[in-house]
This record gives structure tokens, C-alpha cells and sequence, in this order.
């Protein structure tokens, strides 16, 4: 018998063992990550037990009458040990819309885990949301590079390229996340009118926290003034750029080429994945054509990234 418990400070210890040694887990499950934004989002996360043993832990908050699996994470499964089967997952789902239903909660948001994410095969859950006929809600292209089997850059990437080589540009990894986010926030304000997600204050401490996962690397000019910079999270083998940002003198002289070179063919080229993120707006329902573009000149391919909802 599957029993289930709404997590609780007490847990933390608990929780974070089964993060590090699960099958489909990111760094962002930690509780150290999920807790920065706690205050902007009420913690509804669950734990799976059986037979008084952890099999599984979800992520997750409240949202008015539904469970989001996670709001302020980009993903958050039901993340499991290398036991789960795929009749244990109908069992969790099953006992999960139980547990819901009797607490008052109408849906469930599920922003399922990319297979780039797991450490081995771990989409039991999709079977079990299928069969509880849940809804495609969402479905965002995000551009991906397999490192094995890379494309080519294109030839104006070769061109920014070798702009940044004749100009003396340095990349080197640092921690000056507020001249980072000055060039990052002034990028979004310029084209979006929006703020970055993140404060620089913020990603300091989770980079403090997280220093194996979160990486800034910067362009410098030969002033040594960052004109570039990308900020990567690192998991299991993928690394996915979080922020890209350049200013005025970064975008003339190829700084973003530069960098993306050093990185995808040079610093991080034994990884298996190297992940662009997303280019949609509006829930996936605009494709942002410039920006997929820049990506795909870099030898960027889609995957999909997937939200269901399911009726409890």
C-alpha cells in the first residue's frame, strides 16, 4: 500500500537523499533551489512512501484548485529510484488523484521531466498520464545540440567568430553576477519590457549554494569590460544556458559566437547534451522566429518540452 505525505521542513534531509540518488532527478529539486521563491509560491510538494519506504517524491505548489508540478521550476515530475516499474507509477498516480481529490484540488499541471534530464529511461509517468487522460496544455520547442553528432555552425557564426578573435576577446568563468544582469536585464528590457526572472542577488546565492551546477562565463573586451555572458546550469551531463546576454559591443563583434563555440566544441564537448532552452511566448502558442533562428544557426535541433493537465 502506497501511502502519501505533504512535505515538510522536517523532511528536508529525507527529501534531498532520494533527490541525489533518483533516476530522473536535476539539481533544481534540492530544496536549497526550490525554497529561494518560497515566498512567492505555496509549497504543496509530495512523498510517496510504501511499506514505510521512499519510492518517489514530486515537487510541487498550490495554485488556486490545482497542483502545479513545479510553478517556479521549468520542470517537476514524480521523481523516482532505480526500482520504479510502470505498475508502481499507475499506483502513485492512482493514489495521487485520491490524495488530491480529498483535499479539495480539481487538477493537476505536469510539467513532465525531458528525457535529456534522466540518468537512465524514466517515462513511466508519461504511460501513467496517458492513461489517466491527461491533456496536452503545452508544448514548447526548445533547441538542443546532441555533442557526439554535432551540425555545423553556420557561416555567419564562423563570421562572428572570427570578429571576436581579431578584436582580443577573452571568455573566462566568473561570479560577477551583477554585471552579468546589468547586461541581461538591459537585453530584456530593450526587446521584451520584462525582467529577468532571477535577481542578481538571487542567482549569487544559488550559485553559492550550487557551485558544481551554476557557472557564469564571460566575455571580456580587451578593457576587460564583460560585454558578454551566458550563465549555464549543469545536470547529469547537459548543459543548458539559463541567460544569454551581450551588450551593443558584444553583438558587433561576435562575442555570443565566440563563446558558444568555446563552450560546445571546447569546454563541454564530452557532455551528451548541450540545451539552448525554449523560444516561445504565450504557452508555446508564439514561436519566436529571431531567436530559434540564432540557435539554429549554431547547430541548435528541436525537442519538445510538455505540459499535461489532468482532471483528479
Amino acid at each position: 500500500m502506497i501511502n502519501v505525505l505533504l512535505y515538510k521542513p522536517e523532511y528536508k534531509e529525507i527529501w534531498n537523499a532520494f533527490i541525489h540518488d533518483a533516476k530522473n532527478s536535476i539539481f533544481m529539486f534540492y530544496r536549497n533551489y526550490m525554497e529561494y521563491h518560497s515566498d512567492r509560491f505555496q509549497d504543496y510538494s509530495l512523498l510517496f512512501y510504501e511499506n514505510e519506504k521512499l519510492i518517489a517524491v514530486l515537487p510541487a505548489n498550490i495554485n488556486d484548485d490545482s497542483l502545479v508540478s513545479h510553478g517556479g521550476l521549468t520542470f517537476g515530475s514524480v521523481v523516482t529510484d532505480l526500482r520504479m516499474t510502470t505498475k508502481k507509477m499507475l499506483e502513485i498516480f492512482q493514489v495521487l488523484k485520491a490524495f488530491l481529490k480529498d483535499n479539495g484540488i480539481k487538477k493537476i499541471v505536469y510539467k513532465a521531466l525531458p528525457y535529456i534530464y534522466h540518468k537512465i529511461p524514466s517515462e513511466e509517468d508519461k504511460y501513467a498520464i496517458f492513461l489517466n487522460k491527461g491533456k496536452l496544455i503545452k508544448q514548447e520547442p526548445c533547441s538542443l545540440i546532441f555533442l557526439d553528432n554535432k551540425l555545423k555552425f553556420c557561416k555567419g557564426k564562423k563570421c562572428g567568430i572570427s570578429k571576436a578573435k581579431k578584436v582580443d576577446l577573452k571568455v573566462l568563468e566568473s561570479k560577477v553576477y551583477g554585471q552579468f544582469f546589468k547586461l541581461e536585464k538591459a537585453r530584456l528590457n530593450e526587446r521584451y519590457t520584462v525582467d529577468p526572472v532571477h535577481t542578481a542577488f538571487e542567482m549569487n546565492c544559488l550559485a553559492s549554494s550550487f557551485p558544481e551546477n551554476i557557472k557564469l562565463y564571460s566575455v571580456l573586451n580587451k578593457s576587460l569590460e564583460m560585454i558578454a555572458g551566458t550563465i549555464l546550469y549543469l545536470n547529469n551531463k547537459t548543459a543548458h544556458a539559463q541567460y544569454i546576454a551581450s551588450n551593443e559591443e558584444g553583438r558587433e563583434n561576435g562575442a555570443i559566437d565566440y563563446l558558444m563555440d568555446y563552450l560546445i566544441n571546447d569546454l563541454y564537448k564530452d557532455y551528451k547534451y548541450f540545451d539552448f532552452g525554449i523560444s516561445t511566448e504565450q504557452g508555446g502558442h508564439y514561436l519566436n522566429e529571431g531567436l530559434i533562428a540564432q540557435k539554429e544557426m549554431l547547430g541548435g535541433r528541436t525537442i519538445c518540452f510538455s505540459t499535461y493537465e489532468i482532471d483528479v
